[in-house]
């Protein structure tokens, strides 16, 4: 139920195996920084150790006192001793496309990436200058990326639009037999699924971790896990009840 279905538990599991994997080839320094990160949301830990294996990465390559060293060796002492100057280069080296300029390896980061892959490196650096592991923080005079957000139609299907997109769910011409016993096998829980997306406004992973115990059929309303874990219940109208209904009390 909630964070505790067992969908969202494997996922969470899953989430946090490879991020393990992933700190295994990092300095230990940066385990407490992530493992912070984990216990608000793994999968945010998860992309900020990638970030880090990157920059790890970038300097192997470009720095000669780590070219012989393995990652999780780096010191720290190196890092703190690095400028704003060698930061700004980092994010050049994010920015450039071609291998024979950055390196062995192509990239094609834009601004939105390198903004993200910058934010996980300058909370490595606040953190363990926090909590006193190091004083210099080369993170805060370099560049920082303008980004302007953009806006975003929204574009919303009308009702008849809804409906035809409902209605091929019931459509019952197909000329397999089948294709047609598979519909009607599963035509009542493909339409419950439909209703929920179109009418609750809900992500089809959160969809898919629902069980029967987030359905709540006096209150209309299902208890879903967003982005961050975090718990919300959504409402839904009496229609979508009854086709819940049906295809719980029925099909399933």
């Amino acid at each position: 139920m909630g964070k505790k279905s067992e969908f969202n538990q494997n996922k969470d599991r899953e989430l946090r195996l490879k991020l393990h994997e992933i700190m295994t080839l990092l300095p230990r320094y940066t385990y407490d920084y992530l493992n912070e990160k984990a216990e608000r949301n793994p999968n945010t830990a998860l992309a900020y150790a990638r970030d880090l294996n990157t920059f790890f990465q970038y300097l192997k390559e470009f720095c000669p006192e780590t070219a012989e060293v393995p990652i999780k060796d780096i010191s720290m002492e190196l890092i703190e001793n690095l400028t704003y100057q060698d930061i700004n280069e980092y994010q050049n080296y994010l920015d450039v496309k071609h291998p024979e300029i950055c390196g062995s390896k192509e990239h094609s980061n834009g601004k939105h990436a390198i903004a993200r892959k910058m934010c996980s490196l300058r909370g490595l650096y606040k953190f363990l200058c926090e909590h006193g592991y190091m004083s210099k923080n080369p993170t805060t005079g370099a560049v920082k990326q303008k980004i302007k957000l953009a806006e975003h139609e929204i574009v919303r299907m009308n009702k008849d639009e809804v409906n035809s997109y409902l209605n091929v769910i019931k459509d019952s011409s197909v000329k397999s037999v089948h294709q047609k016993k598979i519909l009607q096998n599963m035509q009542k829980r493909d339409f419950a699924i439909l209703n929920l997306l179109l009418f609750c406004g809900i992500r089809v992973s959160e969809c898919v971790a629902l069980d029967l115990d987030d359905l709540n059929f006096e209150e209309n309303s299902i208890l879903v896990v967003r982005k961050g874990l975090k718990e919300q219940f959504v409402y839904f109208n009496d229609e979508v009840a009854q086709v819940l209904k049906e295809y719980v009390e029925e099909e399933r």
